[in-house]
């Protein structure tokens, strides 16, 4: 008798499992139907779209955050131009500023050389051309390395730091 009931109940465990198995591949089936539907109904090109431009924006980001206020470093290049010298071109990066000017004679540019470099935002000051023209003035160009804390600041959320 206890034999008879053992048995019973593995027959009984055995077609519960069974009917279980089912239920979950069933379950599976549908859950495989309805991630199909969904990945019907994406718009793949938009998604596309929206990746690219989040992106683009985590880039414009980072240049924003990056960007540098110029103005501050002009102005104390305008406060140590000496009055007879004519700046002719500038150009920057992160780590210096260069520009061509001229100047009335040779005293002058050392002078203007010397007023910039009394600036202690000035780390160095570069002579890398100087040329007499034929008019009589002296062509030069310079690069000066800055500290950027001093000479330049970085903008973050419109305020300067």
């Amino acid at each position: 008798m206890t034999g008879l009931v053992v048995f019973v109940l593995v027959i009984a465990g055995l077609a519960g499992s069974y009917f279980y198995r089912q239920k979950l591949v069933s379950q599976i089936a549908d859950t495989d139907k309805q991630i199909a539907n969904l990945e019907k109904s994406r718009d793949k090109v938009f998604e596309n779209k929206f990746l690219t431009l989040n992106k683009q924006l985590a880039l414009v980001n980072q240049l924003i955050d990056n960007h540098q206020f110029w103005s501050l470093g002009l102005a104390q290049i305008e406060s140590h131009a000496q009055p007879q010298v004519q700046f002719i071109n500038f150009s920057a990066d992160q780590e210096k500023l260069t520009f061509s000017a001229l100047a009335a004679g040779y005293p002058v540019v050392a002078h203007q050389l010397a007023s910039l470099g009394a600036d202690d935002a000035i780390t160095n000051i570069k002579l890398t051309n100087v040329r007499s023209k034929t008019d009589g003035k002296i062509e030069f160009t310079a690069e000066l390395s800055f500290n950027k804390t001093k000479f330049i600041q970085p903008i973050n959320n419109g305020q300067t730091k």
